[in-house]
């Protein structure tokens, strides 16, 4: 695999998600201070029922379609053929159910409508998900990258301007759909495939060897996603789900897709060199490496700014998510150690231990969840941690065990970077004692740059692997 080709790929992805994210952020924070809490807590109980009816659109082929080394035209047209029946299904089927859906959790006819209008995103994804693999396989993130921005910068202007006009929790729903619409006008336009007549079952059933446990995998992974907010929804309220809601959107933005860009690059990058195993173990360790380094400096610096970040770009009445924010970066570690870790078992075709992996760390975190909301809100953010921990630490025995990795050189290379960062955090803390800034914004640039300075130095002056690695690339 050549490393300019990755390097090129991961750059374009990870400077769109930057671009979509930071867009997205301000639109959110716009949006956040024309809307309430409950509008928010509204979409966000909708959109769990369209990720979890969403994913059975994939069936798990569209990760096999990335990973297996030969397809053809019968694979690509016959995922395509059944994607598109399955997404009409689930269209029929939440029109059906969201009724019973909205009585459940204790909600009007205008969530029943929310369902009902947000279901037509199925029939969108359906469109376009051989397409988006087939880019994803050549590694063409370019052109999904771009497609993405576009997308998520008109419905964001969309969503804006008809909050301003008094949309409510509707400027968000259509804001959802008009970024699916757009984003599948793109990838039909942009794609040199298009379905032929073919349809067959041999092709569907020899990517499902691979894709069945992905798909398993993937159900459960959005079961336990989504889960904490089918809880809060019920017994808390949908305004405190919009509290919650916010405070992971800010989290995800820094933490998860801040990471996201390496794991989604490194997939097809893995699974083109599966059978080197040198060069396929030096990658993955560099992911996780990398990702640790980044990972843990951006969670120390948002846990000081956590106070001054909500209530400059929110406002006072999101007050009660900061406590959510700073927990929630307490525990964001996990998803991106996890994430690059398990990339490894995907690429390397172990799907069947991969869903294996996946039963066992979502059973430890389901656990850990109901043990922590029956302590409230506080104890189930708490409980993150815990669960995190121990779901990084099982993948980590485990993929050392299949790959042979050296346990030492690898932890070596990972704690070193949130020793560092809470070290850094505690050195902050301290200086503020005897500094004071008045506005929120000023105080978010000293304790970033503060922190930023300390992080990175104690980077330096250890001679860590990543920031050697990043030396040695601007010397050359």
């Amino acid at each position: 695999m050549n490393n300019k080709i990755i390097l090129n790929s991961l750059t374009w992805d990870f400077s769109s998600k930057i671009a979509r994210q930071l867009s997205g952020l301000f639109i959110g924070i716009y949006l956040a201070r024309l809307l309430g809490p409950e509008d928010f807590g509204v979409l966000s109980l909708s959109m769990i029922f369209i990720s979890l009816f969403g994913y059975l659109i994939s069936t798990g082929l569209f990760s096999a379609l990335i990973q297996k080394d030969m397809i053809n035209e019968g694979h690509l047209s016959s995922v395509f053929y059944l994607n598109v029946l399955i997404s009409f299904l689930l269209v029929v089927i939440l029109f059906l159910l969201s009724s019973k859906i909205s009585y459940f959790f204790g909600q009007g006819e205008e969530f029943e409508l929310v369902l009902k209008t947000l279901s037509f995103i199925f029939f969108l994804s359906g469109l376009t998900q051989v397409q988006e693999s087939i880019f994803r396989r050549n590694l063409d993130f370019k052109t999904i990258s771009t497609t993405y921005f576009i997308g998520s910068i008109f419905s964001g202007l969309l969503g804006v301007f008809l909050a301003f006009n008094g949309y409510g929790v509707w400027s968000l729903v259509y804001m959802s759909i008009v970024e699916k619409i757009i984003i599948a006008i793109f990838f039909w336009f942009k794609s040199s495939w298009f379905p032929k007549k073919v349809f067959k079952v041999s092709a569907i059933k020899e990517l499902w060897k691979y894709g069945f446990d992905m798909f398993l995998s993937g159900i459960l992974n959005v079961l336990v996603l989504h889960i904490d907010s089918f809880i809060m929804s019920k017994y808390f309220g949908i305004i405190q789900l919009g509290y919650f809601n916010r405070a992971k959107t800010l989290n995800n933005f820094a933490v998860r897709y801040s990471s996201e860009s390496i794991g989604s690059v490194m997939f097809p990058a893995l699974s083109k060199v599966q059978n080197d195993k040198k060069q396929f173990i030096n990658i993955g360790l560099n992911i996780e490496f990398i990702i640790a380094f980044v990972a843990f400096g951006i969670l120390g610096c948002l846990y000081l700014t956590a106070e001054n970040l909500i209530l400059l770009l929110l406002g006072d009445k999101w007050f009660e998510s900061i406590a959510i924010y700073k927990l929630l970066c307490l525990s964001g570690f996990a998803l991106p150690m996890v994430m690059a870790t398990t990339s490894m078992l995907k690429s390397s075709g172990r799907s069947r231990l991969f869903l294996k992996i996946e039963i066992l760390t979502k059973a430890i975190g389901v656990l850990g969840m109901l043990i922590g909301f029956y302590y409230g809100m506080k104890g189930y953010l708490i409980s993150l941690i815990f669960t995190g921990l121990i779901s990084v630490s099982i993948i980590i025995i485990i993929t050392n065990y299949v790959f042979k990795i050296n346990l030492i050189y690898r932890l070596k290379n990972i704690l070193i970077y949130p020793i560092i960062s809470v070290f850094s955090v505690f050195v902050v803390f301290y200086i503020l004692q005897y500094i004071s800034l008045d506005y929120h914004f000023l105080n978010i640039l000293f304790k970033f740059f503060i922190f930023s300075f300390f992080y990175l130095s104690i980077n330096i002056i250890l001679g860590t692997l990543v920031m050697k690695k990043i030396i040695n690339k601007i010397k050359s």
